[in-house]
C-alpha cells in the first residue's frame, strides 16, 4: 500500500510511506517494490537503500524476504513542483510471481507570497514641507493573492495630505486605509503613494501593514 498527503503546495515537500505485507500462507522471497513518481513531483530522498532512476522516474526498493504475516515499509520524500492532480503508482512483486498494485492521488496547489517595500521619496523632510511615501506590493508566489489590503499608519507629527493607488482610500485618525484589491496574480505588483506633511522636528516613523485572504 501507499500512504501520503492528499494536498501539497508548490515548492513544499511531502513524505510517502510504501508498505508491503505478506498476507499469503508461506514465506516469500525477493520482494521488490516500485514507485512511479509522477511528473508533478521530483525525488528528494528515500530510506532503506531504495534507488531512484531519473530517466524512468521509478524508485526501486528491494525488501527481500518476508515471512508469513510480516510487513516492511520505507519512506519516500518528494517535492511538489507543478500545480495539478498527480497519481503515484506503486507495485510490489515477489519471487512467486505475485503482483500487488496501489495508488494515491495528490493535488498540488499554488500559494501566494506577498512582499512589501516602502520608500521615502523625499528624505530628509523639513518641518512644514511635504513628503511622499511609496508602498509597492508584489506577489512573488505561484497563485493569486485574494483580497489584498493595505493600511498605512502615520506617526504623530505627520498630517495626511493625499494618497493615490489602484484602490480608493479612507484617511481617519492617522490611518490611511486602501480598499481591498480582489485579486493580485502571480508576478503582479501594485504601487501606492501617500503624501504627508511634517508638523514636528523628529524622527517620524511611517508604517505600512499588508493583509490578504
Amino acid at each position: 500500500g501507499v500512504d501520503g498527503p492528499g494536498l501539497r503546495y508548490v515548492g513544499r515537500q511531502g513524505t510517502y510511506t510504501l508498505k508491503v505485507l505478506n498476507d499469503g500462507a508461506a514465506p516469500t522471497d525477493n520482494v521488490r517494490v516500485m514507485h512511479k513518481v509522477p511528473e508533478g513531483f521530483s525525488f528528494v530522498k528515500a530510506d532503506r537503500g531504495a534507488q531512484y532512476d531519473p530517466a524512468t522516474r521509478i524508485l526501486s526498493w528491494f525488501a527481500g524476504r518476508l515471512e508469513q504475516g510480516q510487513s516492511s515499509e520505507i519512506h519516500v520524500t518528494l517535492s511538489a513542483d507543478k500545480i495539478g492532480e498527480f497519481t503515484h503508482y506503486v507495485r510490489a512483486t515477489s519471487e512467486q510471481g505475485s503482483v500487488s498494485d496501489a495508488q494515491i492521488t495528490t493535488a498540488v496547489e499554488g500559494t501566494s507570497s506577498l512582499a512589501i517595500e516602502v520608500r521615502d521619496l523625499d528624505d530628509p523632510v523639513e518641518v512644514g514641507t511635504e513628503a511622499v511615501y511609496e508602498v509597492k506590493i508584489r506577489n512573488e508566489g505561484s497563485a493569486a493573492a485574494k483580497n489584498v489590503a493595505l493600511a498605512c499608519e502615520l506617526a504623530p507629527g505627520m498630517s495626511f495630505v493625499a494618497a493615490q493607488g489602484p484602490a480608493e482610500h479612507v484617511s481617519e485618525n492617522g490611518l490611511v486605509s486602501f480598499r481591498t484589491i480582489p485579486d493580485l496574480g502571480p508576478g503582479q505588483s501594485a504601487t501606492f503613494q501617500v503624501r504627508v506633511s511634517s508638523t514636528a522636528a523628529a524622527n517620524l516613523r511611517f508604517r505600512a501593514r499588508l493583509s490578504s485572504e
